[in-house]
């Protein structure tokens, strides 16, 4: 089998867009948010609400970004600057 893995350089790399998905809320009384977060900076990019968890797959997924779900702790440790380890 033919490996078609391409290596990129440090250029293209920042060209590389990354996030999660921060989950909090009230399930009980449907106050769910869904927050895409940058994986550079831990800043919110865009707010999904209740049951719109499929609205913040696809935002991430259209803007090239993982739709990995976070927890506070992990986005805690973004903010601070360290690197979230699955």
């Amino acid at each position: 089998m033919k490996n078609t893995m391409k290596e990129i350089n440090l250029n293209e790399m920042e060209k590389v867009n990354g996030g999660y998905i921060f989950r909090y809320g009230d399930y009980d009384h449907n106050c769910v948010v869904y927050e895409v977060i940058n994986d550079k900076t831990g800043d919110v990019m865009e707010t999904f609400y209740y049951d719109d968890i499929d609205g913040a797959f696809d935002y991430a997924d259209s803007h090239g970004m993982c739709c990995w779900l976070i927890t506070w702790d992990e986005l805690a440790q973004l903010r601070a600057g360290k690197k979230i380890e699955f």
